[in-house]
Formats: C-alpha cells, sequence, structure tokens
C-alpha cells in the first residue's frame, strides 16, 4: 500500500471506529464525535488536494475500483441519516 492510500485508510478507519456502535441520534447529539468526524473529512480534503503521488494516481485511475475510496463512499452512506 502506498504512504498516500496508507495515510488515508487510517484515517478513514479511525473515523469508523468513531461511529462503531452508534446510531444517527447518537450522531445528532454528541457535538465531540460531530466534529471529529468532520476533522478528518478535512484531512482526507486536504490530502487529497495537496495532491496525491503520481504512483498513487497511477495505480487508482478515474472510474477504478479503488478500496479507499470505496471505503470512503461507505462512510458517508452509513454516516447518513
Amino acid at each position: 500500500m502506498s504512504n498516500d492510500a496508507a495515510v488515508l485508510a487510517r484515517i478513514m478507519e479511525r473515523t469508523l471506529r468513531y461511529c462503531k456502535g452508534r446510531t444517527c441520534e447518537d450522531f445528532e447529539r454528541d457535538l465531540m464525535l460531530q466534529e471529529a468526524c468532520v476533522f478528518n473529512v478535512l484531512q482526507i480534503g486536504e490530502l487529497t488536494k495537496k495532491g496525491l503521488s503520481d504512483a498513487f494516481i497511477q495505480a487508482h485511475p478515474a472510474g477504478g475500483r479503488c478500496t479507499a475510496c470505496a471505503t470512503a463512499s461507505f462512510t458517508a452512506t452509513r454516516a447518513s441519516c
């Protein structure tokens, strides 16, 4: 796994761990949880904004299967109420 993918995976796994066993109602009531998750999503955005390595981009072409992207999509879907 490239360094970019490892960082993305670590951030996403941490966010999933924060939300494990929580309901949407739990999330809505817990400001600290909300802020932790938002912070992690911002980190993901900043990582992609500053640029992913050429190797990562070549390994994950647009429209291709990307585990990190699938995890992010799953996270967003699970967090939506």
